[in-house]
């Protein structure tokens, strides 16, 4: 069968479908670097279902063409192999390759002839064409030319095996050289074993004695129980009988008592009637002292109020008095005033008369008025100045005056004003003092009660901790004691197992004799006993593994098992056994300061089991700390091993296995029951502690509360105490301010009143100076002229200047009447007829507070009197209700003296009688023998036992003979007690029994496997010698024609070189010499590069020689090849004609030259993406 066609699509480069063929024996293929030669290498070993690893591309879906430049044609691709034979097709391979873009997911198909096959059968018919999967037989590729020189000796070997096809024959090998080790192991352990069972043997002694002398006084106990049971019962049955009689007669004298129980029972109903009564009495007076106290408090609260305002009424008439007297003096110094200027008015009109009179006889006077005239006006002129100089100066002084006076109005009416906002404010101030004092009591009681609260809650906090405290011990306990259980469980069901097991193998060995070996735990014993408790631990979760000699066996006792619904266990047969690679010795590292192999410690107690020590024990180390481990974990050496520490940790390569069983952990199943009690306990006292956490905690809650109330109303009547002390600091700065306001009005009044009594001193003054001025001025023009008076017909001489005085005269006048009129007397008088108006109704008010005043004062007598009454009376309902008190009290323990005497004692029997019957009805549970009617009558009891164990007078010395029996119970329970012999005990003499016994037949079993096994591995050694021995000779064969043809002289040779005297040359290295035309015999390692490349390239072919396939595939051999060389390569190939087809990647012409097809492959690009076309060239036509 040879390769015809190789059909591509879409396959990388290979746009499309392209197809490659026909294939003759010799093909080439050639082209430019990077055209897509190798892509044809890769298409095949893509059929050829290669890793991608060996494709070239980093992801499975870049084998899609344009891929990878992003734009694939496809979501599929495909390559074909289609091989012909005798010129017919007759098998057809095809592997394709989808990829889901959207859902990032790909997955391969497989053809054969056109038909979906699983991966499976593919990998088959490759095989079945000696195509490998690893693709080594296939394609060569410069890198694999020097593969076997870059081999080592034990790797040589190891490859000429595979190639000899003994794997098989190897795994058999392996499989058998692990059984014998285990039975050796087994052989060992057993026979140690055996050797330590005298002590077992001791200890079943012993027990077995325990077990009799238990047995002797379990007898002793039942026959005493029975004894004491009826002596027990029947003195139960008289103390019954007697006290049955007793509580007759006590029935009797109850009907005696019934009547004086009665009557005092009437009495204390009336004493009752009576108290109600006065709890009613006593709690209206209450309420009504309670009312008139309240009404007294409201009553002088009011009163104090009425006084305070009296008080201010009484101030403010004095206040308004005096303002009335200084408004009085203000309107007498007015009118006063007014006086004086109707004089001056009047004076100025007399004068202003007389300068009319003369004004008609001026033109009468002569030459002398001339001169006087002349004169006077002069004195005149000057009188005017003068006189004009005073009168604005005193008129200036006037409107000082009245301004003064104007000022000092309006600050007396400030004043007045601010001293009663002083007022108001000081009352606001007490008031408020007043609030903020009961506001601070009422708080600080909120305080007293929150510092109360805080110190429960302290309280109730440490209980809550503690009761916590208590809770978390108990459920430690809890959970230790859970654990306990559950480990005493686990550990008493798995005694149970080893038992159930031990007795199956006992079935099985009964059954099918030898072919049963026995549990792996009895088969491999550690002969160091350091090391025992860790092998143990390590083989404990296969400890009861059943170990048998063949696969029938296997079978058979799985039906045995089957049919008589054993619980199934793990089975190994010898003969099945695959024995791990023994890492450890292949490393050559058998011992060390800090670990050792478990290997050479452990031994079969039944020989031909060997097989079975190395099975369990290859490459298990034991080591003594953990860092120690942790360093072996980093060693690659001890990849495959696992490693068991000291305290029973076991390391595999990616877990680790903590808390491994010891066997004396097995034994710890004592006091089982009394661990569940115990937890019962626990679990009732930590309900019983939860519900008085919880009782505290709700209790925590309603504290927490009241507290949050208490916190609220602190932070209330904080609040409120702060609002009354800011509105008070308020009213304190008001004041304040009221003060010093006053305090400056007060010095601007007193400063007006001297200013005003200075100006006036001015203006009285100015008044004198300008009273005498016309004296001053004219006395001497008087005495000249001899002139009386200064009337104008004495002095004036011409009608204007006298018409000029009579205007001056009445400008004066006129002047005089409107200071007059801006005098506003009527104002005062206004004045004082308001404030006496507000007098009269402050007086009036006052009167009216004072009346009121009175009528309260006589109204809080009379309530002071009623709160004296009500309070008698309640301290008279009090004296009643503690005489009617005790005489209830009376009443009662008369009543309870009546009902105790009979009551209590019938009570007393009748408890006494229901606590007998209990125990009698106990025992007639308990014990079948004794039986009484359901009324429990002495006379139903069965004496007969009794008469006959004491005689009919027993009943004489019942007690005695009843706390004799219980002595003896004691006794003997305490000999039974210090006998110390428990189920355990007879469970562990069972076992020891059986163990005993099995150990020898289990020894003889484990030689007869051993031989079996023994026999069998030494024809595979001699199978596998013989395989090994005769590839090295048809490959030294081989060998020798293909250096022959490669070198072109027959003065060459080749060797492979084993230690074949050896028993087992397999296990051994192996090493090639050769010898070169013209030069000496040389290891392999000592030749040339060139050298070593042909005679890698002869082995290549040797080998193919051997598995041929249907063709190979040789990647640019032939590089840096002499023209010679490439001679004997071409001839070599093509003397290949009739074996295999060779397909050649070369850029060297003398080879594809030589080549039945030539296929060409040139890069193109279409589209931004790159493709290869392939040019077919037939050579069959050329020479």
């Amino acid at each position: 069968m040879k390769l015809e066609y190789i059909r591509f699509f879409h396959f990388k480069t290979y746009r499309g479908k392209v197809t490659l063929g026909p294939l003759t024996q010799l093909n080439a293929i050639i082209g430019g670097n990077g055209s897509g030669k190798s892509n044809i290498v890769d298409g095949i070993m893509f059929a050829l279902n290669a890793d991608v690893d060996k494709l070239r591309v980093n992801r499975m879906d870049f084998l899609i063409h344009g891929s990878n430049t992003g734009t694939p044609l496809s979501n599929n691709c495909s390559v074909e192999l289609e091989f012909h034979e005798d010129g017919e097709k007759t098998l057809t391979l095809t592997r394709k390759f989808f990829y889901n873009s959207s859902e990032k997911r790909s997955w391969s198909d497989y053809e054969i002839n056109g038909e979906n096959v699983s991966s499976e059968s593919y990998m088959f018919q490759l095989s079945r064409l000696n195509l490998s999967g690893g693709l080594n037989n296939v394609v060569v590729g410069q890198g694999d030319i020097g593969f076997i020189v870059q081999m080592n000796p034990l790797q040589i070997t190891n490859y000429l095996e595979e190639l000899a096809g003994s794997g098989e024959t190897v795994q058999k090998y392996k499989s058998l050289e692990e059984e014998l080790k285990r039975y050796d192991t087994q052989f060992k352990l057993l026979t140690k074993n055996k050797k330590d069972s005298s002590e077992e043997r001791k200890v079943m002694e012993m027990l077995e004695e325990k077990e009799q002398k238990k047995i002797s006084f379990d007898t002793q106990l039942c026959e005493i129980t029975k004894k004491k049971v009826n002596l027990e019962t029947f003195k139960f049955l008289s103390d019954l009988s007697k006290m049955k009689e007793q509580l007759v007669l006590c029935e009797k004298d109850i009907g005696e008592k019934d009547k004086k129980i009665q009557e005092s029972k009437d009495k204390l109903i009336e004493y009752k009637r009576r108290e109600q009564e006065l709890l009613a009495s006593k709690k209206m007076n209450y309420r009504n002292l309670i009312g008139h106290r309240k009404q007294f408090c409201r009553m002088t609260r009011n009163l104090h109020e009425m006084e305070s305002k009296c008080i201010t009424r009484k101030k403010r008439i004095e206040d308004n008095l005096k303002r009335q007297e200084n408004y009085r003096n203000e309107e007498k110094n007015l009118r006063e005033k007014g006086k004086e200027l109707d004089n001056q008015i009047s004076e100025y009109t007399r004068e202003l008369e007389k300068v009319r009179n003369a004004y008609q006889s001026i033109l009468e006077m002569d030459s002398h008025r001339m001169v006087m005239t002349k004169e006077f006006k002069e004195l005149d002129c000057l009188y005017s100045s003068r006189n004009s100089f005073l009168e604005i100066s005193m008129k200036n002084k006037e409107t000082n005056i009245e301004q003064l006076k104007k000022n000092l109005q309006i600050d007396s009416s400030k004043l007045e004003e601010l001293q009663n906002g002083e007022l108001i404010l000081r009352d606001k101030i007490k008031s408020l003092e007043d609030e903020i004092a009961c506001l601070v009591n009422d708080k600080k009681n909120y305080e007293d009660k929150f510092s109360e609260c805080k110190s429960t809650q302290e309280e109730l906090f440490n209980n809550i901790a503690s009761a916590g405290r208590d809770i978390q011990k108990i459920e430690d306990k809890i959970q230790h004691t859970k654990l306990d259980i559950a480990k005493k469980d686990k550990l008493r069901r798995l005694t149970a197992k080893d038992s159930k097991t031990k007795e199956t193998v006992k079935k099985l060995k009964n059954l099918f004799g030898s072919s049963v070996l026995g549990r792996l735990e009895d088969l491999l014993k550690c002969k160091d006993v350091l090391y025992s408790d860790l092998f143990y631990s390590f083989i404990f979760d296969v400890r009861n593994t059943i170990v048998v000699k063949d696969f029938d066996s296997v079978l058979d006792c799985i039906t045995f098992i089957n049919q008589n619904n054993i619980e199934r266990t793990v089975i190994l047969s010898l003969d099945s056994l695959q024995v791990p690679d023994d890492v450890i010795g292949r490393s050559k590292v058998y011992t060390s300061d800090n670990f050792r192999p478990i290997k050479p410690f452990i031994v079969s107690s039944i020989e031909g089991t060997e097989k079975l020590v190395e099975y369990i024990c290859n490459n298990i180390i034991f080591c003594d700390e953990i860092d120690v481990a942790t360093s072996l974990r980093k060693d690659s050496r001890f990849d495959k091993c696992k490693i068991v520490i000291n305290d029973g940790t076991i390391f595999y390569k990616k877990r680790i296995q903590l808390n491994a069983i010891k066997p004396n952990i097995l034994s710890e199943t004592n006091s089982y029951n009394e661990k569940i009690i115990e937890l019962k306990n626990l679990e009732q006292q930590l309900a019983s502690t939860k519900d008085k956490e919880c009782g505290i905690k709700i209790e925590l809650n309603e504290i927490e509360s009241k507290i949050r109330n208490i916190n609220e109303s602190i932070k209330t009547r904080s609040t409120i105490i702060n609002g009354k002390l800011l509105e008070k600091s308020k009213f304190s700065n008001e004041l304040k301010c009221l003060e010093l306001e006053e305090n400056i009005l007060m010095k601007n009044i007193s400063e007006n009143n001297n200013n005003l009594k200075k100006v006036e001193n001015e203006l009285d003054e100015l008044t004198k100076s300008k009273t005498s001025l016309r004296d001053d001025i004219f006395h001497d023009f008087m005495k000249k002229y001899n002139v009386e008076s200064l009337n104008p017909q004495d002095y004036l001489s011409t009608a204007p200047d006298v018409s000029k005085v009579m205007h001056k005269l009445q400008s004066k006048v006129n002047c005089l009447q409107e200071r007059k009129d801006s005098l506003k007397i009527s104002g005062y008088s206004e004045r004082l007829s308001l404030l006496e108006i507000e007098l009269q109704g402050v007086a009036k008010e006052v009167e009216d507070l004072e009346n009121n005043i009175k009528e309260l004062s006589n109204s809080l007598a009379t309530v002071e009197k009623g709160i004296s009454d009500y309070e008698e009376s309640v301290k008279t309902d009090d004296n009643e209700l503690k005489i009617i008190n005790k005489s209830i009290n009376d009443v009662k323990s008369q009543l309870d003296i009546l009902k105790g005497g009979s009551a209590e004692t019938i009570q007393s029997l009748n408890f006494q009688i229901i606590d007998l019957k209990k125990k009698i009805s106990t025992n007639v549970r308990k014990y079948s023998y004794i039986n009484v009617d359901e009324s429990f009558s002495i006379e139903s009891f069965n004496k007969s036992y009794l008469n006959t164990e004491y005689g009919e007078l027993f009943e004489e010395s019942l007690d005695d003979l009843l706390k004799e029996a219980l002595k003896a119970e004691k006794r003997l329970v305490t000999a039974i007690t210090k006998l110390d012999f428990s189920d355990a005990h007879k469970i562990q003499f069972e076992l020891l029994k059986g163990k005993i016994s099995s150990l020898d037949n289990e020894l003889n079993e484990i030689k007869v496997k051993r031989a079996k096994c023994t026999e069998l591995f030494r024809k595979i050694k001699i199978e596998r010698k013989k395989k090994f021995e005769n590839l090295c000779n048809l490959l030294n064969e081989k060998m020798k024609e293909f250096m022959y043809k490669l070198f072109g002289s027959f003065d060459c040779s080749f060797y492979i070189q084993s230690n074949m005297s050896s028993a087992e040359p397999y296990l051994g290295e192996t090493q090639i010499y050769c010898q070169l035309p013209r030069k000496q015999l040389r290891e392999l390692s000592q030749l040339s590069t060139g050298e070593k490349k042909l005679v890698s390239l002869s082995m290549i072919l040797a080998c193919h020689q051997i598995k041929l396939p249907p063709f190979l595939i040789f990647d640019e051999v032939d590089a840096n090849m002499d023209h010679e060389r490439l001679k004997y390569l071409v001839a070599t190939l093509k003397s290949f004609h009739h074996d295999v087809q060779f397909i050649v990647v070369s850029h060297i012409e003398e080879v594809f030259n030589q080549c039945g097809m030539i296929f060409g492959t040139i890069d193109n690009k279409k589209d931004e993406i790159q493709f290869t076309d392939i040019l077919i060239v037939d050579m069959e036509g050329f020479d």
